[in-house]
């Protein structure tokens, strides 16, 4: 399977009713095996992109000090909203909510 995209990391847009979702990602477009620079990039510009392409996570791996592959990216729709979500696996710490938070970030 040839990747297109991957993610590394997060923004989060907290609901008034104190939930969170995820408003932008860190999206690097691949070239071949090589991850090129990230931007930051609304979840409303991804989400038109998944029925044509292959996006993954990409998480750090602190104790090997590389990347490793993730989960696919997928989307669902609820009331009518779009969310960005993974494929369910059996390794929770490659999901979205599990890459690095970038609203530490300054803007």
């Amino acid at each position: 399977m040839t990747t297109n995209y991957v993610i590394t990391g997060v923004w989060f847009q907290e609901n008034y009713g104190g939930s969170k979702h995820i408003s932008h990602v860190m999206l690097h477009a691949m070239n071949g095996n090589t991850v090129l620079t990230g931007k930051k990039t609304s979840k409303d510009v991804v989400i038109p992109l998944l029925p044509t392409k292959t996006i993954r996570t990409l998480k750090w791996n602190y104790k090997n000090g590389n990347w490793d592959w993730g989960a696919l990216v997928t989307y669902e729709t609820r009331l009518g909203v779009h969310y960005l979500r993974t494929v369910a696996d059996a390794d929770a710490s490659n999901n979205l909510d599990n890459l690095i938070n970038m609203n530490v970030l300054p803007l």
